[in-house]
């Protein structure tokens, strides 16, 4: 899942990434959504990194699992941070909702 470009879509540094450098972001923002922990990552190719901070998974009213988040992206020395909601689909990947 893509969950990267699902939350920061319009973001003008999340544009600007690598494919290498959303793998990263990707797999932690998987991990981090999946396991309730905040997790870091850093591309060692590029100057790419980040931070994603997730919440509390709860339950919503359509039974669904679901985590707000926080994340911050920075590439060469510029950042942007941005908030979202995602929910466990059947298959146990993510969605992005908002």
């Amino acid at each position: 899942a893509n969950v990267l470009i699902g939350a920061l879509t319009g973001n003008p540094i999340a544009k600007q990434l690598t494919p290498q450098d959303r793998a990263y972001a990707n797999r932690a923002l998987e991990y981090g959504l999946n396991n309730g922990r905040p997790q870091t990552w850093q591309n060692p190719n590029s100057n790419a990194s980040g931070n994603f901070y997730p919440e509390t998974l709860v339950q919503s009213n359509t039974g669904r699992y679901c985590r707000s988040y926080s994340q911050t992206i920075v590439l060469n020395s510029n950042s942007q941070s941005a908030s979202g909601r995602a929910c466990r689909k059947p298959d146990n990947s993510w969605d992005i909702i908002r």
